[in-house]
């Protein structure tokens, strides 16, 4: 089981979700943004994607906002 601290210095595990402004610092994010679809997970990446500039991602592991950019992960990779 995982857990990181998230930028108010709280540790917190998967199970407890973070403050809604509070931002993802964990070493490993796994990441999903929702999407008009729905939920759907997501990797971190080098550069800022059409959907990253308009959607937020979070963190599953501590419920945090992820600052940086993304993407959305091919299909059949997902949950690897």
């Amino acid at each position: 089981m995982s857990s990181c601290t998230c930028d108010f210095g709280v540790m917190v595990g998967p199970a407890v979700m973070a403050v809604d402004w509070a931002s993802c610092i964990c070493p490993t994010p796994r990441l999903h943004a929702v999407f008009p679809e729905g939920p759907e997970a997501v990797e971190p990446c080098e550069e800022a994607t059409p959907a990253s500039a308009f959607l937020n991602a979070r963190c599953d592991l501590c419920g945090g906002r992820y600052d940086g950019p993304w993407r959305r992960i091919p299909a059949g990779l997902a949950g690897r």
